[in-house]
């Protein structure tokens, strides 16, 4: 179980980071970012919402005790 739980945690790191890292460019609003954005066809006030909403995604990812967010705390009925 804890060779489990340690490699739920590193993979579950690396995706919060990986997630992260993107984030921050879109929290800035920087001009590749905004460019990307409006490519896909979103508004350009969009950009630093999605950034936040990654960015506090990653939080809740990585916060245990929540049994929804969290698939190893989820009881097995």
């Amino acid at each position: 179980m804890k060779k489990t739980n340690t490699i739920y945690w590193i993979i579950t790191g690396i995706f919060a980071a990986f997630m992260f890292f993107t984030a921050i460019p879109d929290i800035i609003n920087h001009p590749e970012a905004t460019k990307f954005m409006s490519h896909l066809g979103y508004p350009p006030y969009f950009t630093p919402f999605i950034g936040v909403a990654k960015a506090l995604g990653c939080i809740a990812i990585l916060i245990p005790g929540f049994p929804r967010l969290n698939p190893n705390s989820a009881q097995v009925r």
